[in-house]
């Protein structure tokens, strides 16, 4: 099924290029499905616009109807730099100690860090 969703799902840019995603996670629930695509942002240019698209004949439910993208649609973008303060492994940034956050951009407070410069743009933790 991951092959066939890889195959399915891609960003369509500028002259229509497709691009599919580096990394694919699915959680198929009955509660909470959702797919996680993770796409190399070097291959992304900015300004440009990007949609998230689905070829059609190729996803099908388990009554035999193609799928769809339903509303409401919910999209979020995240960037791989890890704000400078962790490395960005298998679509999850892996924070240096100190640092949390799914991007690594505030402090570890569970871990009793803090911002050593509260109100300065450069985040420095410190315990």
């Amino acid at each position: 099924a991951s092959s066939l969703i890889h195959e399915a799902v891609y960003l369509k840019g500028p002259g229509n290029s497709e691009i599919h995603a580096d990394t694919l996670v699915t959680s198929i629930s009955q509660t909470l499905p959702y797919w996680e695509l993770v796409f190399d942002n070097s291959k992304l240019v900015g300004g440009e616009i990007y949609k998230l698209q689905l070829k059609t004949g190729i996803l099908f439910n388990t009554k035999k109807e193609a799928v769809s993208l339903g509303h409401p649609y919910k999209y979020s973008f995240l960037g791989t730099d890890c704000a400078g303060h962790g490395e960005y492994r298998a679509g999850v940034c892996h924070c240096e100690q100190g640092y949390a956050g799914i991007r690594c951009d505030r402090c570890d407070e569970a871990g009793g860090y803090e911002d050593s410069k509260p109100g300065n743009p450069e985040l420095v933790c410190v315990k």
